[in-house]
């Protein structure tokens, strides 16, 4: 307790400014976090990691203490009062650059507080699980060369149990005979996935061309999957007479058909 006076003594004299602090002689109040279940927990999913702290606290007031625990991030502040563990929910930030949150215990033994913290870093280490792909197939992709190139198109099918997303990388396309087994061209990072030029366009001179296309997928914290490759040959599906014109016209449509995936 403090108590200021001011006294205004006799004319002639100087008035007396009067301070006095009343100490109670208790010790203050301490806060500590004695365990945390893990600093860099690993993520269980988009929403983060669930974190369970455990603090203990001393205090030497007569009032019984009052607690209470703060998580702060970018979503905004949760609070958990009046026990000496908290277990929360931590967001996962977007990068491993993105730094910490910070959970806080405060004690109060009704005139003074203590106040201790705890950074916490929800991590994500899993790389996405490559389920397969899908390829698309211009139907001007048979014309070669064409202006603008015509690209076959690989849509990554992949799931991740902390990113919504996710990005796919080619890293190679090989193309071979697949009569002698013989490599016809490598491309590695290609821009524009191309008709291997040297073989008819249309029956079965088209299906003798067997591609390998390499990729992998990363997510948003860079995790890459280990390599995975799709082989595939490229083919016309005819339209039959009574059928109405295919994607590509009456001749047909051009068609990817995926006969092998598998990771290196």
């Amino acid at each position: 307790m403090t108590v200021d006076a001011h006294f205004v003594m006799e004319p002639g004299s100087r008035d007396v400014n009067l301070h006095v602090e009343l100490v109670d002689g208790l010790a203050p109040p301490v806060a500590t976090i004695a365990s945390l279940s893990n600093g860099r927990p690993e993520c269980s999913g988009p929403e983060g990691a669930t974190v369970t702290l455990q603090a203990s606290a001393s205090t030497s007031g007569t009032e019984p203490p009052a607690y209470a625990w703060l998580l702060r991030t970018p979503d905004g502040i949760t609070s958990i009062n009046n026990t000496l563990s908290a277990t929360f929910t931590v967001p996962l930030l977007p990068s491993l650059e993105s730094g910490n949150h910070v959970a806080s215990f405060t004690v109060f033994d009704g005139n003074r507080s203590a106040t201790a913290e705890a950074p916490i870093q929800v991590v994500d280490t899993v790389p996405p699980i490559i389920d397969g792909a899908t390829i698309d197939v211009p139907c001007n992709w048979i014309l070669h060369p064409t202006n603008p190139p015509a690209c076959l198109r690989l849509t990554g099918h992949a799931t991740d149990r902390c990113s919504a997303s996710i990005e796919y990388q080619v890293l190679s396309v090989s193309a071979f005979d697949d009569f002698t087994g013989e490599l016809l061209r490598e491309v590695v990072q290609p821009t524009c996935i191309e008709r291997l030029n040297g073989f008819a366009t249309v029956g079965e001179s088209l299906s003798r061309v067997r591609y390998a296309l390499r990729w992998l997928a990363r997510d948003a914290w860079g995790n890459a999957s280990r390599p995975h490759v799709t082989e595939f040959f490229v083919h016309i599906t005819p339209v039959r007479p009574d059928d109405p014109p295919g994607r590509c016209g009456a001749d047909g449509d051009l068609v990817a058909d995926i006969f092998a995936e598998r990771d290196e």
